[in-house]
């Protein structure tokens, strides 16, 4: 089964329509009540690419010195928490 996103306006059958749709994108919005940029997005991408990509960061926005690797992963691996960032 394809999770979507819960937030989504269309579902990927929807957006591969949008992406073969040769009308102007203003009429092809009006018709799936969505704004002229999403109905660009989904052409820009394509047919094959109607799924939702991630929104997970792909990288921290922080990394830990030498110094707090040192103290902070012995002290994880013994007490077996995980890793929390507050702040």
């Amino acid at each position: 089964m394809v999770q979507i996103h819960p937030q989504a306006r269309t579902t990927p059958v929807v957006r591969a329509e949008i992406a073969r749709s040769t009308e102007p994108a203003s009429v092809v919005a009006k018709r799936y009540g969505i704004s002229d940029e999403t109905v660009r997005k989904w052409r820009r991408r394509g047919e094959q690419a109607v799924q939702d990509r991630s929104s997970r960061p792909q990288r921290l926005a922080w990394c830990m010195t030498e110094e707090e690797r040192a103290i902070v992963c012995p002290a994880r691996r013994s007490t077996g928490f995980a890793l929390m960032v507050f702040g």
